[in-house]
């Protein structure tokens, strides 16, 4: 004979590897998130320190030729905000709850619809728009001192903003599924108070808290 409790059936195990499972896949979709919001911070604010764009203008004679210099925070300011933005969200994901995450992902993916419109914007630009936007925003400089432009300095910024769609795409889809700082503590407070619960709204709550847990709810 098997003795109460000692044998929780196959059902059981593939309640807990089930449980365990789930727990984990969420997990790494939180992990996922706060790397790819990371990234796409470090990315957008290392891009908008790089110059863009450097361009020789010609002045009238005698005057020596100069030129002028674009950085990315200047060429596209939102680079910058889009930036901080990812790198603020990092806190509110993890503080968050599910409401809170998706206003969270639903802001990171406006401002960074908003960036990539001005990224095209500028990639898009003539000749002569970029040299109407360097002489009126950009820095003058000799032609000995001029410095280089970043070859990787737009596509990186490109890249910042890809990433941060990627993380409020996962935000606004799964932010239900993804866990909560704290929550293991809160379960477990929950766990203890509950057990001589007779209120069957609260044992249903249990039941189902212990199912996400990969517990056996009979035990």
């Amino acid at each position: 004979m098997t003795a109460a409790g000692g044998d929780r059936g196959p059902s059981a195990a593939r309640g807990e590897v089930g449980g365990a499972t789930r727990s984990g896949s969420s997990k790494s979709a939180l992990g996922s998130v706060v790397l790819l919001l990371v990234a796409a911070g470090a990315a957008l604010l290392w891009s908008s320190s790089l110059v863009w764009d450097a361009r020789q203008v010609a002045r009238a004679a005698p005057l020596p030729p100069v030129v002028y210099s674009i950085a990315g925070s200047t060429a596209v300011p939102m680079t910058v905000a889009l930036g901080l933005v990812a790198l603020a969200a990092v806190v509110a994901v993890l503080a968050a709850g599910t409401l809170g995450r998706r206003i969270v992902g639903g802001a990171v993916a406006a401002v960074s619809i908003w960036t990539l419109v001005q990224l095209v914007g500028w990639s898009g630009a003539s000749p002569a728009q970029r040299i109407a936007v360097l002489q009126d925003d950009g820095i003058k400089h000799g032609i000995g001192s001029a410095p280089q432009t970043g070859a990787l300095a737009v596509p990186i910024g490109y890249a910042g903003v890809l990433l941060a769609l990627a993380a409020a795409a996962v935000l606004l889809v799964r932010a239900g599924a993804l866990p909560r700082m704290g929550s293991k503590y809160e379960r477990g407070t929950a766990r203890t108070a509950r057990p001589g619960s007779t209120d069957p709204a609260a044992q249903d709550r249990d039941m189902w808290s212990r199912l996400d847990r990969g517990e056996d709810p009979t035990d």
